[in-house]
C-alpha cells in the first residue's frame, strides 16, 4: 500500500531557544584537575541494578558498522548494518538467523538501511534514507512487505523516521547537507523534527521542532579540477538525540545537558526535567588518542582544544516508555545509563563499560553493540536484576502526571 503526498507544510511552533555551552575547559592541565570534580547524582532516586552479561554473538556474525539495533517481544533482535542493504535478523541466543530484503528500489529491497522500529504488534519497520521510504513487515513474516510508504515527493530529505504508536502519523528529522563551497555555513546549523499526517490524502509535514545539529569536523579543500568537502563526527562535539515516547510525544535530549524536552505533536513543548552534570575535562591523552584516530581530521580538531567531554552520551525510550540516559562518569571505563519517567522522576540505573553502546532496552534486555581490538563490531546482551527490578517504587503522581 503506498500513499500519494501533496506537501503542505506550516511551522506551527516557534523555534524554540536554542542550548549554548562552551566545551572549553579552563586552566592548566585538564588531567591534574579531574581529581578535584565529584560525580554529583543529585537527580539519584531509584536504585543502581546489577547486571550480567547474557550473550555475544558469533564471529560468523559479519559486521561492519551499525547504525540501528531493535528487539521484539520474542527476543529476535534486528541489526541495521552498513555492509548490506538489508536487515540482519539474529534469534533470542544472537545466532545468526536470516536477512530481510536485499539490495534494490522495488517492495521488500535497501539502498541504505539507516533506521529500525519495533510496532507495538512486533511488526518490524524499516527506514530507507537513500531512497527515503519505510517498509513494514508483518510479525515472523519477512518474506514480503506487508506496507511501504515513500517520502520522496514531498521534497524533504529525512535522516531518520519512526511512527508514532496506534497512529498512521511519522515524525522524521530533517539536517542540512554540507556544500564544498561552503554555502549556508554562516549560521547556526539546525535540524528540523518533522510531523507527518495525512488529511483527506494531503501530507501534512509539519515544523514542532527545531535544535541544534549535531557538531561535525570539516575539512574544505580545493585544487584546479574543484572543491571538496570531509566531514566526521566530533569526538568531543554536540549531540542531539530524539526518540517516540507515546502516540502523541517525541522525546529529545542534547549532549550538553541532563535535560529532556518532550514535544508533542498536539503543539506542545514541555521541558520535562533538567539536572546539574559535574564537567569533565578532556584530558591531553584523550585528545591525542582523537587525533590518531581522525589523522585526516587532526589539524582541525586541535583548532579548537581544550574541550570539555558532553555529559550525555546518548538517550532512547525502552518498551516500558522510560527514558534512559547515558551519563559520563570520572571513570572513563563505565557509563551510568538512568532511567526517568517523563516528570523527571528517577526509576534506575545500571553501570555498562564505555565501550559498548546500548540501542535498546526491553524489560531486562539491553542490547547493544561493541568493538574488537580491530574495531569489528559485535552484538551483546546485559540482563537486568529482575528480581529487584520489580521492587521498584516510583512516587504516586497526580492526574497530570506530576509527583504528589
Amino acid at each position: 500500500m503506498m500513499t500519494r503526498f501533496r506537501l503542505a507544510t506550516s511551522l506551527r511552533l516557534p523555534i524554540v531557544p536554542l542550548l549554548f555551552a562552551t566545551l572549553v575547559a579552563c586552566g592548566a592541565d585538564p588531567q591534574g584537575e579531574e581529581t578535584n570534580i565529584g560525580d554529583a547524582r543529585s537527580w539519584a532516586r531509584g536504585p543502581i541494578l546489577a547486571t550480567t552479561l547474557a550473550l555475544t554473538s558469533s564471529t560468523d556474525t559479519l559486521l561492519s558498522y551499525i547504525s540501528d539495533m531493535a528487539i521484539d517481544s520474542r527476543g529476535r533482535v534486528y541489526v541495521a548494518d552498513g555492509q548490506t542493504a538489508s536487515v540482519i535478523v539474529l534469534s533470542p541466543s544472537l545466532a545468526y538467523d536470516r536477512m530481510i530484503g536485499k539490495r534494490g528500489e522495488g517492495p521488500g529491497e535497501f539502498q541504505n538501511v539507516w533506521s529500525l522500529q519495533i510496532l507495538p504488534d512486533d511488526s518490524l519497520l524499516v527506514y530507507d534514507a537513500t531512497v527515503d521510504r519505510i517498509t513494514v513487515f508483518a510479525p515472523g513474516d519477512s518474506s514480503h512487505a506487508a506496507y511501504t510508504q515513500d517520502f520522496r515527493t514531498t521534497g524533504i530529505s529525512f535522516s531518520n523516521m519512526q511512527r508514532l504508536p496506534g497512529r498512521g502519523d511519522y515524525v522524521g528529522r530533517t539536517s542540512r547537507a554540507y556544500y564544498a563551497d561552503g554555502r549556508n555555513e554562516d549560521s547556526l546549523r539546525v535540524d528540523v523534527l518533522r510531523h507527518l499526517s495525512w488529511n483527506d490524502e494531503v501530507a501534512m509535514a509539519d515544523s514542532l521542532f527545531s535544535f541544534p545539529s549535531n557538531e561535525a569536523l570539516v575539512r574544505r579543500r580545493g585544487n584546479s579540477r574543484g572543491q571538496a568537502v570531509s566531514v566526521a563526527g566530533h569526538p568531543f562535539g554536540r549531540r542531539s538525540f530524539t526518540d517516540v515516547l507515546d502516540g502523541d510525544r517525541v522525546v529529545y535530549a542534547t549532549s550538553l545537558a541532563l535535560e529532556i524536552t518532550v514535544v508533542n505533536v498536539r503543539d506542545r513543548i514541555q521541558k520535562a526535567f533538567e539536572y546539574d552534570t559535574a564537567p569533565l575535562p578532556v584530558t591531553r591523552q584523550e585528545l591525542r588518542a582523537a587525533e590518531r584516530r581522525l589523522r585526516n581530521f587532526a589539524g582541525v580538531l586541535r583548532e579548537g582544544a581544550p574541550y570539555t567531554w558532553p555529559p550525555i552520551t546518548g538517550m532512547f525510550v525502552d518498551n516500558n516508555e522510560r527514558i534512559w540516559v547515558g551519563i559520563r562518569k570520572i571513570d572513563r571505563a563505565i557509563l551510568e545509563w538512568a532511567a526517568f519517567d517523563s516528570t523527571g522522576e528517577h526509576w534506575a540505573s545500571v553501570r555498562l563499560p564505555s565501550g559498548f553502546r546500548p540501542y535498546a532496552i526491553r524489560d531486562d534486555r539491553i542490547i547493544g553493540a561493541g568493538r574488537d581490538d580491530l574495531g569489528v563490531p559485535y552484538i551483546q546482551i546485559y540482563r537486568l536484576d529482575s528480581a529487584a527490578m520489580n521492587t521498584i517504587q516510583l512516587r504516586p503522581t497526580d492526574a497530570d502526571g506530576l509527583v504528589k
